[in-house]
C-alpha cells in the first residue's frame, strides 16, 4: 500500500473514485446517542466560535451544510480571498444556528494558522468552545482527496456526533479533540512528496510531541 500511494497515485494508475475510496476506507466516530441530552442545559450557557480558513470557497457551502450538525447557536469567522468575502457572507448567512458572520482577508502568509492565531486573536479568547476548521482539496495529491470530508465527518458529521465530542470536552482532561485516524490517509500524508517524508520533515516535526509530552500520538 505504501508504494502505491508514494508511485501509483502519484501516476494516475488508480481507477476507483478518489473521494468515495478514501470515505470508504475512514473510521467514522462512534456517537454517543445520550450525550445530546446530557448538553443541552450546559450549552446554555457556552459561546461557540467556529474560526474557518477558506482557500477554495466552492467549499464553502459544504461546510455550511455541516455547520447546522452544531446544536446550539454559533459565531462564525472566516478568513478567505478577498473576492470571495461577499459570497461566503451570503452562504453563510442562510446557515440557521448561525448568529454572527466575520469575513475577513488577510495576506497568504502563514496557511490556515496565521489567519485563525494571528487574523483573529482579537477574537480567540472570547469563547468557550472553538471549532476550527479549513476548507481542503489537496489537489497535488490523489491519496490525500478524502482528506476534507473525513474530517468533518468526525468532527460535525451528525448532531450526536457533535454532542459526543461536545460532551468530552467536558472533561477537565480534555483540552482538544481531531478526527480519528485514517490509516489510508496516514500513509498519504507520510508518503506524499508535498510533506517532505523523504527530506525528513516528518521526523523534525515529530520532535515537538516530545516537547510537548506528547509522545503517545
Amino acid at each position: 500500500m505504501v508504494h502505491c500511494f508514494k508511485f501509483g497515485m502519484n501516476e494516475h494508475r488508480y481507477s476507483m473514485d478518489d473521494i468515495h475510496f478514501m470515505r470508504k476506507m475512514a473510521d467514522i466516530k462512534r456517537p454517543d446517542t445520550s450525550a445530546l441530552n446530557t448538553i443541552k442545559g450546559s450549552l446554555k450557557y457556552k459561546k461557540i466560535g467556529v474560526f474557518l480558513h477558506i482557500f477554495y470557497p466552492e467549499l464553502g457551502e459544504t461546510i455550511a451544510s455541516y455547520l447546522k450538525n452544531i446544536p446550539c447557536s454559533i459565531d462564525v469567522f472566516i478568513s478567505t480571498k478577498e473576492d470571495s468575502i461577499e459570497a461566503l457572507k451570503n452562504v453563510f448567512a442562510r446557515v440557521e444556528n448561525v448568529q454572527k458572520i466575520d469575513v475577513r482577508h488577510f495576506n497568504n502568509i502563514g496557511r490556515d494558522v496565521a489567519p485563525f492565531i494571528v487574523g483573529f486573536k482579537d477574537q480567540i479568547l472570547n469563547y468557550d468552545l472553538i471549532l476550527k476548521l479549513h476548507s481542503k482539496k489537496s489537489p497535488h495529491s490523489n491519496a490525500l482527496s478524502g482528506w476534507f470530508l473525513h474530517c468533518l465527518d468526525n468532527l460535525i458529521g451528525s448532531e450526536a456526533i457533535t454532542a459526543t465530542n461536545l460532551k468530552a470536552l467536558e472533561s477537565a482532561d480534555t483540552g482538544l479533540i481531531y478526527p480519528i485516524e485514517n490509516y489510508a490517509l496516514s500513509l498519504g500524508i507520510q508518503h506524499d512528496s508535498c510533506w517532505g517524508h523523504e527530506d525528513s520533515n516528518y521526523t523534525k516535526a515529530n520532535s515537538f510531541l516530545k516537547r510537548f509530552n506528547l509522545n503517545h500520538i
